[in-house]
This record gives C-alpha cells, sequence and structure tokens, in this order.
C-alpha cells in the first residue's frame, strides 16, 4: 500500500528589522506516515579559512519537526540539504526535489533556495566529517556514498514572516535514487577478503569483524592490498629481488638486551606483483618465543628516511608510512611503520638501496577494492 511522505520546511527568523536578524534557525517537519531523515553541510566562509561541514542523519518523527540549524546571530553561510525516506521496501531513498526546483527561489529573498549539489553521505549510519574543499567532500571514502543536496538555506538574508514549503514524495514512487552502498571487497595485507557491512564495519568473508587494531585511525580502513602491477618474475625486479634475499640469508642470530635479553632469528623477506613487501622476524625473551610479521605497500613507504637503530648486536631499521597514516601491518594490528632487523648497518642499507630501485615498478599504494 502506497503511503506519502510530506516534509514542511519552516524557517523561522528574527522579527523584520532593516538590519540581519539576531537569531536565525531552520526547522523542518515531517507531515507523512514515516520519518524524514536530514542531511546538512554547512559551508563556512571566514578569514580563518572555508570548510564543508557535514553531518547526519537528523532523524524527524512522522507528524513532528526538528530544529536542523540554530544560528544565534545572522551570517554568510550556507547550508546544503539532503533528504532521505524509507520506502514500503525498507529501502533508503534520496529524495530528490520536483523537477523545476533547481535553480528556483521561491521567497524572493534567497532564504531557501532549490539547489543541485552532492556531497558525501554515510547511508544508515550517524557520520560528522570537515572537509576544506568541496572537491574533498565529493570525494567519498569507503561505506560513502555520494547523495544530492537539492536544497540551500541562507541565514544571512534577511525575510519577514514565515515561509513554508511543502517537499512530497510517494513511497512507491521509484524515480528517487538509492542510497546504497554497493558491496566492495578487497584484501587484507597478509590476509583474507574483506568488505564493508551494512553498518559500517569491516568484516571477513564468514561474517567475522576485523579486529579493530587492524583498522588504521586516519582512514577508517585495514591495510588493504593494491591492484596487480607488476611481475616478481621479471627483470630487473627479480634481479634485485635476489640482492635483498642474499642479504636475508647471510643475517645471523643477534641478541639485543633492554628489559630482557632477546634474540632475534628466522629473517625472511618477500614481495609480490601488487608490490607488498613482507617480513617475518622470530623473537625469545625470557624462555619466550613469538613471531612478528610485517607487511606493507612499499609505495607507502618512506624509503629516503629510515629510523634506524643500533642495539647491541643487533640494527632494528624501521620504515615509516608516509603521513605517518597506519599504512602497514604488524600481525592483527594496523602500525605506521614496516621493519626488519639486521646484523649490521652495512646490511640494512644494502636492502633499502634495492627496495629504492624496485619501488618505481609498484606506484600504486591504494587499497584495491573490487
Amino acid at each position: 500500500m502506497l503511503y506519502r511522505l510530506v516534509l514542511i520546511v519552516v524557517v523561522l527568523l528574527g522579527s523584520a528589522r532593516p538590519v540581519l536578524a539576531e537569531s536565525v534557525q531552520l526547522k523542518i517537519c515531517a507531515n507523512g506516515d514515516t520519518p524524514v531523515y536530514v542531511a546538512t553541510v554547512l559551508h563556512v566562509e571566514s578569514l580563518f579559512g572555508n570548510s564543508y561541514q557535514a553531518s547526519g542523519w537528523h532523524r524527524i518523527a512522522q507528524d513532528r519537526c526538528k530544529i536542523i540549524y540554530d544560528s544565534e546571530t545572522a551570517n554568510r553561510n550556507v547550508v546544503y540539504l539532503a533528504y532521505a525516506y524509507n520506502d514500503s521496501n525498507d529501502v533508503t531513498r534520496n529524495m530528490i526535489s520536483p523537477p523545476g526546483h533547481a535553480g528556483a527561489n521561491p521567497f524572493g529573498d534567497g532564504t531557501l533556495m532549490g539547489v543541485k549539489e552532492h556531497f558525501c553521505v554515510q547511508p544508515g549510519q550517524g557520520f560528522h566529517y570537515k572537509a576544506e574543499t568541496k572537491e574533498e567532500a565529493q570525494n567519498c571514502k569507503a561505506g560513502f556514498v555520494l547523495a544530492e543536496f537539492s536544497d540551500s538555506f541562507s541565514p544571512g538574508h534577511y525575510t519577514s514572516g514565515t515561509p513554508t514549503r511543502g517537499v512530497l514524495a510517494e513511497s512507491g514512487f521509484h524515480q528517487h535514487p538509492a542510497l546504497t552502498v554497493a558491496r566492495q571487497t578487497g584484501r587484507l595485507i597478509m590476509g583474507d577478503e574483506v568488505h564493508l557491512d551494512k553498518g559500517g564495519q569491516w568484516v571477513y568473508a564468514n561474517g567475522g569483524l576485523v579486529p579493530g587494531d587492524l583498522i588504521a585511525k586516519a582512514t577508517g580502513m585495514p591495510p588493504l592490498s593494491p591492484r596487480l602491477q607488476f611481475s616478481t618474475s621479471d627483470s630487473p625486479v627479480q634481479g634485485y629481488i635476489q640482492e635483498i634475499k642474499a642479504v636475508v640469508a647471510s643475517v645471523e642470530p643477534c641478541t639485543e638486551a633492554l628489559l630482557f635479553k632477546t634474540v632475534h632469528s628466522g629473517l625472511s623477506f618477500n614481495i609480490d606483483d601488487y608490490g607488498v613487501i613482507k617480513t617475518k622476524g622470530d623473537a625469545t625473551a625470557a624462555g619466550t618465543g613469538f613471531t612478528a610479521y610485517y607487511g606493507a605497500a612499499i609505495a607507502n613507504l618512506d624509503l629516503a628516511n629510515p629510523r634506524v637503530e643500533s642495539r647491541d648486536q643487533c640494527y632494528l631499521f624501521n620504515v615509516i608510512c608516509k603521513g605517518n597514516v597506519q599504512c602497514s601491518r604488524r600481525n592483527d594490528s594496523a602500525t605506521v611503520f614496516w621493519t626488519f632487523w639486521v646484523n649490521t648497518k652495512a646490511q640494512g642499507d644494502q636492502i633499502l638501496d634495492a627496495l629504492r630501485k624496485i619501488a618505481p615498478y609498484y606506484p600504486d599504494g591504494k587499497g584495491e577494492m573490487r
């Protein structure tokens, strides 16, 4: 059975005076039989810099109203609004203003205008983000999609009275686009396939959650393998790999003494056709042994500026991720460095020199989603 959704937009302004209003509010009312969800993008222009501040979703119950924007003083900011609702099949749809609304100015004063802007939103999940440019706010990361924002509200414009505009949506109409994220799958560095579920969580193919420690804080993504790039069996990369493995084969167990005497051994190295470099190293301390696995896309590592530490019989080489982002995987955690142990600084320098020659053949470090 079709049901009708009526969205009433009410702009409440201060009393009529020949100056800008002291207080400006934007109220939205849902006069239908289903809740309305509103996302906003506040475009701020100031001496301290411009920004696009996105927020959603603001839920408005049926036959209820809610203040979406409230400013104590009038300003020159612009608020863009996107509307969504769930249809009779429980599909979330981006409600678009009627044809001909874009560019309209129904109140003649610029307070509320029809527009056709697009910004990133996260369907079905609350979200907040700040972008410095419109392009950044339109470059959607994993779990986000572009939605159409069909109204703009300019609180700095003077107006009088309480202008009202209704927007009609029918649940059975399918011309409004669905706000869904197509399922995309990636492969963890040194791991299995993963994807984002409807709740915005990273999960394995069997439905198990990817550990939170494996999610990079800056990107909200785990370290993923990039696209296929260059065969490791082709020249000259094959020769550089042989050089590295020859050095690794010459590394002998070494001992460092910090809190506990630790013996490092069993170093191994590998690289695949995707440009992911991997090391494995064993360590024994206080009678307990453990193994550390490291993997990272070579394109994401700052090979020119390694951090080298001399620790008794061992040398520790830490190669930091560009931008200090957690691009590397250490066992079941995302970390900001890729590391290996050797006996001498010369051995580490040889390994890094070969890696620098390999790097141009694997320029893409972005995790591939299919």
